[in-house]
């Protein structure tokens, strides 16, 4: 019961597809009030906890917040099944439109019978460590589906690989509702494989053990590659040091210009939305130098009515980064 308010909470959509089934299934394996009592009444507080949180923050019980985000700030829906929304939205200062209007239209392409399989590699590689553990699986797909015992697994990562189709964006948190299952399914084929025998011997058995041996050398060549071509994580951070940079055009305005400012960031140009350098401090008003989105001639003066004692600086990352006057 728990575990089901949890995985409605972080991921409502596919958390659905693995609960319903799974209610199902149960539903018609035990019907006593001693498994079900506990499940109801778990529910019934997940969801009214559930309803008061979406109620403090978009001020209606059944309105989620992403909902909320969504209607605010996107047009692009998160289904391919549903249209593009026409009304107006806030706070366009990247060009998330165009992006997020190409994935919607590859989404609802060809392109998405090859783009969310190779989604599904990557979620696979994340949860296994290694693709190495997908082979027993692949081999004995057909043994996992005959199994009583591992059949309704097969069914839910089948399924969440279906519902997977109507998403326009899949990143491998969104499959963790079924990671349970796809751990199932990679143990079971590696019972199999153990007892696989060629010409009376138990080959398999040598390839059970093998396994882990060979993961871990495939682990150590894909970091010496890593290291070697500059792509551990230290070394990407180091490489784009965006809070370093930041912190030194506050030093040295601070340095030659004393006193209070702050600093218009305009993000036209700029290719990914995920280079942010929009971050202030909780006492804002205290900061000496503020951070705030350029909003145009209209918004930005009543910022500068509101700041009237400071300074005022533009700076776009795209152009340079370097700040001049406003």
């Amino acid at each position: 019961g728990v575990g089901a308010v949890v995985v409605i909470l972080a991921r409502p959509f596919e958390g659905l597809l693995l609960l319903v089934p799974a209610l199902i299934a149960l539903a018609m394996a035990n019907r006593t009030p001693r498994v079900w009592l506990p499940i109801i009444v778990t529910g019934v507080l997940g969801a009214s906890w559930l309803a008061y949180d979406n109620y403090r923050i978009t001020g209606r019980a059944l309105r989620l917040p992403y909902r909320e985000y969504y209607e605010q700030y996107e047009i692009v829906p998160p289904f391919s099944i549903l249209p593009i929304s026409v009304a107006p939205r806030n706070l366009r200062h990247f060009d998330l439109e165009s992006r997020n209007r190409g994935t919607y239209e590859r989404a609802r392409s060809w392109h998405l019978l090859i783009d969310r399989p190779l989604d599904w590699i990557t979620l696979l590689r994340y949860y296994y460590g290694n693709l190495i553990w997908l082979l027993p699986v692949l081999v004995f797909m057909p043994a996992l589906w005959r199994s009583r015992k591992t059949r309704f697994a097969v069914s839910l990562v089948a399924f969440l690989g279906a519902a997977s189709l109507i998403e326009v964006w899949w990143y491998p948190h969104y499959g963790a509702p079924v990671l349970a299952a796809v751990l199932i399914l990679v143990a079971q084929s590696m019972r199999y494989l153990a007892q696989w025998k060629y010409q009376g011997r138990r080959v398999g058995r040598f390839l059970v053990n093998a396994m882990p041996v060979a993961v871990f050398l495939v682990m150590i060549a894909s970091e010496a590659e890593a290291t070697s071509k500059h792509w551990t994580a230290d070394q990407i951070v180091s490489r784009n040091a965006q809070i370093a940079q930041k912190e030194n055009i506050e030093t040295e305005l601070l340095k030659n210009q004393p006193g209070q400012h702050v600093i218009f960031v305009s993000y036209a140009g700029l290719s990914s939305p995920h280079e942010e350098w929009i971050y202030n401090p909780a006492n804002m008003d205290a900061a000496p130098v503020i951070w705030a989105l350029d909003l145009g001639q209209t918004e930005n003066e009543k910022l500068r009515n509101y700041y009237a004692g400071r300074s005022f600086w533009r700076f776009k990352p795209a152009k340079s980064l370097s700040i001049e006057p406003y």
